[in-house]
């Protein structure tokens, strides 16, 4: 059984939160569309002017005998508050990466002891993670960039799609370590039973942001053994005749953020 603590109602999120970090995610988005074999890109123009990126993500699965080294996220930190850094992935874009996402296999998840199983792409895109500097420079791999990380006081990991999968899988990772906060967008299911009620259990803020029509968050499904993280946040954007009504609609990141800046107050 799932912990209440990670029930989430609309009443639970702090939606300006929620809107910020949807954003930093399309920041995400937009680095890589910039220049997609570039590995090294930088924030776009209207990257918030408080928070400063420390280090890139890069992700290099291999399935069968297809490889790709691409940019998948960042680090950054906050100005403001420099004990407060945030790691973000985005989603999928590449061919290899939707591969990865339909690999629904169940792996465990050794990482966390005792957290279950976890949906073998997902879990093999998480462990090929690797860190740079934003130069390219000093190739680390994820798990101590994720020690460096949680030696701060406050952690807040975000990302949509396939990068809220890495975001889920991040996020119990460094909730044994440091005070962390997940929001993620269009997330699909990303381990069975047991990995959620770990997660829920470890990760009590966890903001589980979903599309009532986006079928991504329904991936992989009960019937292949999986389950979501968590009640949820749900959105509609079938209430908003400005956005486009297919499969590639109801899932873009672009519907998420238009949503979350026109909110529809529920009935």
């Amino acid at each position: 059984m799932m912990s209440s603590s990670s029930a989430r109602t609309a009443a639970d999120i702090n939606w300006t939160e929620a809107l910020f970090w949807c954003k930093m995610v399309n920041s995400a988005y937009e680095m890589y569309d910039s220049c997609p074999s570039n590995l090294t890109p930088t924030p776009p123009a209207d990257f918030p002017t408080d928070w400063e990126i420390e280090n890139l993500l890069i992700v290099h699965p291999v399935v069968v005998f297809f490889t790709e080294t691409k940019f998948i996220g960042y680090v950054a930190r906050s100005k403001t508050d420099p004990a407060h850094v945030a790691i973000v992935f985005r989603g999928t874009k590449t061919e290899l990466e939707w591969v990865l996402d339909a690999e629904f296999g169940l792996v465990d998840f050794a990482e966390v002891p005792n957290a279950g199983e976890t949906e073998k792409g997902f879990t093999e895109c998480f462990r090929s993670l690797y860190g740079t500097n934003t130069d390219g420079s000093n190739e680390t791999p994820f798990t101590e960039v994720l020690a460096q990380v949680t030696s701060s006081a406050k952690v807040t990991i975000a990302g949509h799609s396939l990068g809220g999968a890495l975001a889920i899988l991040a996020g119990i990772s460094a909730a044994n370590l440091t005070q962390t906060e997940v929001y993620t967008y269009a997330a699909p299911m990303a381990g069975d039973p047991a990995f959620a009620a770990a997660y829920c259990e470890t990760v009590p803020s966890n903001y589980r942001v979903y599309n009532e029509p986006d079928i991504v968050p329904k991936l992989p499904g009960e019937l292949f053994g999986f389950v979501q993280e968590g009640a949820g946040i749900p959105l509609n954007s079938l209430n908003y005749p400005a956005i486009g009504h297919s499969l590639k609609d109801y899932h873009n990141i672009s519907t998420y953020l238009y949503m979350l800046e026109n909110p529809i107050a529920p009935d």
